[in-house]
């Protein structure tokens, strides 16, 4: 019996204690913004906002609100579809997600680029999706022919559940 109690006594303090050091989802932003200029201000504002970006981005965090301003512009997706989306957790840890995002949802898209990033400041860009390549032998060629001397590559479509 007083091993039961300690037991139980241990998984009482052990669950709290694991669940507050658990990393939880966060979102690049510390507020949704409505606007490119509240965007740029909250980035401009927020050295943890400015770190996250500089990470993603793989540039110093103190370039990111210049590096930003210059080249993001306000659009809006023109096709429903699934994206790849950033998300970041609290202790700083960025992991891709596969989200649908539908037409007409405002963004805000770097110039020259396919990536965006959402209004709760996520950046994202279209879902990458694997393409199968195939070697086709040629007809005109003998089926009694030798091998090739470089081995044939074939990809297959893979599903990436974080992607």
């Amino acid at each position: 019996m007083r091993w039961v109690t300690i037991a139980g006594l241990a998984l009482v303090l052990a669950v709290p204690l694991a669940q507050s050091t658990a990393a939880t989802i966060d979102t690049f932003l510390k507020r949704p913004v409505h606007s490119l200029s509240e965007f740029l201000a909250q980035v401009r504002r927020d050295e943890v906002v400015q770190k996250r970006y500089g990470k993603h981005l793989g540039i110093a965090w103190q370039e990111v609100p210049r590096y930003l301003e210059r080249r993001l512009k306000p659009a809006t997706i023109m096709k429903t579809g699934f994206f790849t989306v950033y998300n970041v957790t609290t202790e700083g840890a960025i992991f891709p997600t596969k989200q649908r995002l539908t037409a007409g949802t405002r963004v805000y898209r770097l110039q020259g680029s396919p990536h965006f990033f959402t209004q709760r400041g996520e950046p994202a860009r279209p879902f990458f999706k694997p393409t199968v390549e195939r070697m086709v032998p040629d007809p005109k060629q003998s089926q009694t022919q030798a091998p090739p001397s470089e081995p044939v590559v074939q990809v297959e479509v893979v599903s990436v559940p974080s992607e």
